[in-house]
């Protein structure tokens, strides 16, 4: 008769795909898990937060990013998971812009860099 057929391969949880049948390490595209937020998500998380807290260069990516998500998940074409974590870090990322924005403008508007010499000097 027909030889036993192989088994179907395990599906590869790292992308979300399965194992290309006949060419090792490799994947096929295929559909994440449900309720599963990607990589994606957790990285514009990240930046907002990043933004925010010490390092606001990271601010306006981060708004940037997260609202391509936003419009991503609206068009189907990202998972709904990462809808929360987008647009946290978004509004992070909006408000790190804001702070960029004063801290800028306070150090080339009102000459910060001056008056905090004055005052370290005097």
């Amino acid at each position: 008769m027909y030889p036993p057929s192989a088994p179907p391969p395990p599906p590869d949880y790292a992308g979300g795909g399965t194992a290309a049948v006949g060419v090792p390490g490799t994947t096929q595209p295929g559909p994440t898990q449900p309720g599963a937020a990607t990589g994606k998500g957790i990285a514009i998380l990240v930046l907002g937060i990043v933004g925010l807290a010490c390092c606001q260069l990271t601010a306006p990516v981060a708004w940037v990013l997260g609202h391509q998500e936003l419009k991503a998940i609206r068009a189907g074409m990202a998972p709904p998971a990462n809808y929360a974590l987008a647009q946290i870090g978004m509004v992070l990322g909006v408000l790190g812009t804001v702070l960029l924005g004063f801290g800028l403008l306070w150090v080339f508007a009102f000459g910060g860099l001056a008056a905090m010499s004055l005052l370290l000097h005097s």
